[in-house]
């Protein structure tokens, strides 16, 4: 009879973990949560599971920052009400060609975040827009700061 078996390292996503800024390539970036296990396999189908690790992991440099179980609780509830990274990737993508068409026609930067809601609320949920838009302007502020 014969055996056919592996060993080796997983990785699969757990969830969207938002807009976040990434500590070694500082880009904002759509982060997930990921599981790293060793693991065994017998005929192709896993049979163990072991050391697992939590991972918060950049799209961009796959940067990963371990989690404790407890700050991976704790984030997955905090995200639970958050877009899914595809939503918000896109929301930002629009924002970003908004804030292009808002600086062109001079308009008072005073009236930014009306005029941004206002475009977005058409074809997004409210609470996404709030969320994606106060990243975008974080990261804005961040950006015009080391100016």
């Amino acid at each position: 009879m014969i055996l056919i078996g592996g060993w080796g390292k997983k990785s699969k996503k757990i969830a969207d973990a938002g807009l976040l800024k990434c500590k070694n390539c500082n880009n904002t970036a759509a982060f997930e949560v990921r599981e790293l296990a060793s693991t065994a396999s017998l005929f192709f189908v896993p049979v163990a599971k072991w050391n697992k690790k939590t991972y918060l992991v950049c799209p961009i440099c796959e940067a990963g920052y371990e989690l404790s179980e407890d700050d991976t609780k704790k984030l997955l509830q905090d995200v639970a009400s958050l877009p899914s990274n595809e939503s918000a990737k896109e929301i930002w993508n629009t924002i970003d060609s908004l804030f292009v068409k808002f600086m062109k026609e001079n308009k008072n930067i005073g009236e930014w975040n009306d005029f941004a809601k206002e475009e977005l609320s058409k074809n997004h949920k409210s609470d996404d827009v709030e969320y994606v838009l106060s990243c975008y302007n974080r990261n804005l502020i961040e950006t015009s700061d080391k100016k």
